[in-house]
């Protein structure tokens, strides 16, 4: 089964979304079940915010960078955050261990790399 989603946006325009849920039926009523990537992007599209899982919600109060925590729950490796956003390596892992800021520009190309608003990582 293909799900293909159309959301309207300003202007009259519109964006589709093409997802392959898998049904399964537990107790007489029946589940669509997605990949994590396919529901990020329904969510981003229906205008809901970014969440992590409890046990990384929990890291993130304890410190550890947002950008390391989403880049971990989208499986990317650092090479690969840095790339699909246009930067560094280098400059990556000075972001997420904290000795460096970023700026918003770059903060903006690594949100958009993972797929989440730029208030969820900054």
């Amino acid at each position: 089964m293909t799900v293909v989603f159309y959301v309207a946006m300003r202007y009259n325009a519109g964006m589709a979304l093409t997802i392959k849920p898998r049904i399964i039926s537990r107790d007489g009523q029946q589940f669509a079940l997605l990949n994590m990537d396919d529901f990020q992007q329904l969510m981003a599209l229906a205008g809901a915010k970014a969440t992590l899982p409890p046990e990384l919600s929990q890291r993130l109060k304890d410190g550890e960078h947002p950008v390391r925590l989403f880049r971990r729950l989208k499986k990317m490796t650092q090479a690969e955050l840095a790339e699909k956003a246009g930067i560094a390596r280098p400059y990556l892992t000075e972001i997420e261990t904290g000795k460096k800021q970023g700026s918003i520009p770059v903060l903006k190309a690594i949100a958009g790399a993972l797929g989440v608003e730029l208030n969820d990582i900054s």
